[in-house]
């Protein structure tokens, strides 16, 4: 027990960063509710938490979602998404925008997702980010991609992963 106690305090410490803006939020009430769990689920809110979860949607299906934080319209979170299945691969746009009128945290995704069987699903999204600080400070565009993965083994277990970032744009 204090073994596996201390490699998950290693594990946690070696991978924690700071930062000073945060594109990367769990969108979606179930995905709130989750504590921001969110890389196992497959619906229109893939499109920002895992979009391998894209692949399992079989209809057109959209959505909005709005989260005020401290009931501060400074802190609030919008985001728009829209899934396009399409002869056996999904496409998503998605859209979110934290932050209000002084500073401001953008981010624009095109995504495409594929089931390569019953039980495994990869997806990838090509991401625009802007940071915006009013003022006479600076906006800052990049691009930058997401990478996710499912996998449905067993019917009760679901092992998936989500990597943002992984050409570590700054």
């Amino acid at each position: 027990m204090k073994f596996c106690f201390r490699l998950l305090s290693t594990t946690l410490l070696f991978f924690t960063e700071l930062h000073a803006a945060q594109f990367c939020y769990p969108v979606g009430a179930q995905q709130g509710a989750m504590g921001g769990a969110s890389v196992m689920f497959s619906d229109v809110w893939s499109a920002f938490n895992n979009q391998a979860g894209l692949a399992y949607i079989k209809t057109i299906s959209a959505g909005a979602n709005y989260e005020n934080r401290f009931l501060l319209p400074e802190l609030s979170l919008r985001s728009l998404a829209l899934v396009l299945p399409f002869k056996g691969t999904t496409f998503g746009l998605s859209a979110s925008s934290f932050g209000y009128r002084l500073y401001s945290e953008n981010k624009y995704g095109l995504a495409i997702a594929k089931t390569f069987s019953d039980k495994i699903s990869a997806g990838i999204q090509l991401d625009y980010l802007n940071l915006h600080i009013a003022e006479s400070y600076a906006n800052k565009n990049v691009m930058t991609a997401e990478i996710g993965m499912l996998a449905k083994p067993l019917k009760n277990l679901i092992i998936s992963a989500h990597v943002f970032n992984p050409v570590r744009s700054k």
